[in-house]
């Protein structure tokens, strides 16, 4: 990682550059074989499934010389290169597949605020690419994981798409003191553009000795997705202790795609060769449409508040899957109110309680919820000098009725931190977070004959962190911390477990030395396979100009 800041004398203009590069290693491919029970984990031969580089350059140039606005131009390059290896089933057998990664990510933006008038306006233009150009070939020497299949992997390719993604974005805020309008607006155009012309898996039976099988891909396609946002608010100060308040939100957002090209299944022996074709020339789409209009009252006197709000809104979705599907469409409506009181005392106490109240009809998924609860609290403290204490809790009930999905889902979050800072620069903080959640739907598969079942899914994270920072002398400071993350639910438990310590001491040439050492464990109960523990140590240079 490397860095770089200059700024001119006069602090007209002001030039940041940043690199970062990572490197990934890939646990086996085994493991999502391991999940439809295809394959032990730790199969031999596949203990590396890949690895690669992610590079990121980012660049930013602010113009600050012009009283009225200011101008400014990002740049941004990430790329990930490498390869990778994953499983699939072919023939009724596990096989694997090496890619290599070509990805990349291209952005370019420039925005202007204005300062000086009474209105402050922020216009935003940007531009991205997304390009992926994968190069798929045979792994594990092509034979099957099972290692008892006598057909072999022998040519695996793939194809490679490009997205390309404006942005705009406007935003307005003009506030009198007694009256005040929020105003936003976003544009997005996503087009993406797939040639999978060459999409070809080829399975040699019996290593060859009797001809071959491929399955062969070779489409086109295309997605379109227009975004349009827009977000008012409009506030009046109606007395010294009740502003009103007036919110509107509306969004947009259609997909078309479309798909053309065939697909074919191609068999090679003694005998010749013969191709079985089907054509392929499909198009669907895809339309949400989000309104939502909400009254707030803003009550307020010394140091207690209380703000009252109700809303109303509607999702609005079509779609149609295919050519020979038929168009459908639903309307999900929404409405509510929520409440929450105040106080606050300075920087020396702060508290909010809140209580929010949804309920819907209709259904997009039989997922979604009927009712939506939720009960929370936060408080914040400063004690004494130096001294922060943050608390927050929520409790929050989904539902829906059982001829829907019998949806299930509460979750229970409670959590603290205290940091103290001394006056020498030394700090010390510690938090301590809990997170459960419950999901149950019901659910029905053929086994053999329907049968009606219940899905659970449950975690209960216990998150525990800690980082301190004390300086020796001027020149030395000594840095380090833990995180203790443990999942103690029913779904997935794991521990994980990490440490770092940092001693950073003065260098030649104006420089700061840092020796440092970081420690990593994960364990995963269910699949061992994916544990690890690792170790580093390393050496950074920092120079400021």
């Amino acid at each position: 990682h490397a860095s770089l800041k200059v700024v001119d004398w006069d602090r007209e203009w002001a030039l940041n550059l940043d690199y970062t590069r990572r490197e990934v290693v890939l646990p086996s491919p085994s493991l999502d074989l391991a999940l439809a029970g295809g394959v032990a984990p730790g199969t031999s031969g596949l203990d590396n499934g890949g690895r690669f580089s992610i590079t990121r350059w980012t660049g930013s140039l602010t113009w600050d010389g012009w009283k009225a606005a200011r101008l400014r131009l990002d740049l941004r390059d990430v790329q990930r290169s490498g390869s990778r290896l994953f499983s699939f089933y072919g023939l009724g057998a596990p096989y694997v597949a090496r890619t290599s990664l070509d990805e990349r990510v291209q952005e370019a933006g420039i925005s202007l605020e204005t300062r000086a008038w009474p209105v402050k306006v922020l216009l935003e233009q940007d531009i991205t690419k997304y390009s992926r150009e994968p190069r798929g070939a045979v792994g594990n020497n092509g034979q099957p994981l099972a290692g008892t299949d006598p057909d072999v992997l022998a040519t695996y390719t793939t194809g490679r798409d490009s997205d390309t993604v404006p942005t705009t974005r406007l935003s307005a805020v003009y506030n009198s003191g007694r009256f005040e309008f929020v105003g936003q607006g976003l544009y997005r155009r996503d087009r993406l553009h797939a040639n999978n012309n060459n999409d070809l898996a080829t399975y040699a039976i019996d290593g060859g000795k009797a001809g071959q099988i491929g399955y062969l891909d070779a489409l086109m396609g295309s997605a379109d997705t227009d975004t349009k946002l827009a977000d008012l608010r409009l506030g009046f100060v109606a007395t010294g202790w009740l502003t009103l308040r007036a919110r509107g939100h509306w969004a947009d957002v259609s997909t078309d795609s479309t798909l053309v090209g065939l697909t074919a299944l191609q068999l090679a022996g003694p005998g010749g060769t013969l191709d079985f074709s089907l054509p392929i020339d499909d198009r669907g789409y895809l339309d949400r449409t989000d309104k939502d209009i909400a009254a707030e009252a803003d009550l307020h006197s010394g140091p207690f508040g209380l703000v009252v709000a109700y809303h109303d809104g509607s999702r609005e979705i079509a779609w149609l899957h295919g050519a020979d599907y038929t168009p459908e469409g639903v309307t999900r409506d929404a409405r509510g109110w929520s409440a929450t009181a105040s106080l606050a005392l300075g920087r020396t106490l702060t508290a909010q309680v809140g209580y929010d109240d949804s309920s819907f009809e209709r259904y997009v998924f039989r997922t979604d919820p009927k009712t939506v609860t939720r009960l929370w609290a936060k408080l914040s403290a400063r004690p004494a000098a130096g001294w922060e204490i943050d608390a927050h809790g929520s409790r929050e009930r989904m539902d829906n009725p059982s001829q829907v999905a019998a949806l299930n889902r509460p979750t229970d979050a409670l959590g603290v931190a205290a940091t103290y800072t001394a006056a020498g620069g030394a700090f010390a903080s510690l938090s301590v977070d809990s997170l459960k959640l419950t999901s149950d739907v019901a659910i029905s598969y053929w086994a053999p004959l329907l049968t009606a079942s219940l899905s659970h899914y449950e975690t209960d994270l216990l998150t525990t962190s800690l980082r301190a920072s004390l300086p020796i002398g001027t020149a030395v400071r000594l840095t380090g911390g833990g995180l203790y993350i443990k999942d103690r639910g029913e779904s997935a438990p794991f521990t994980s477990k990490a440490y770092d310590l940092e001693v950073e001491v003065p260098g030649p040439f104006a420089t700061r030395l840092a020796i440092f050492g970081n420690h990593w464990m994960y364990d995963l109960r269910s699949l061992p396979d994916q544990n690890y523990d690792v170790t580093r140590y390393g050496v950074s240079v920092r120079r400021r100009f």
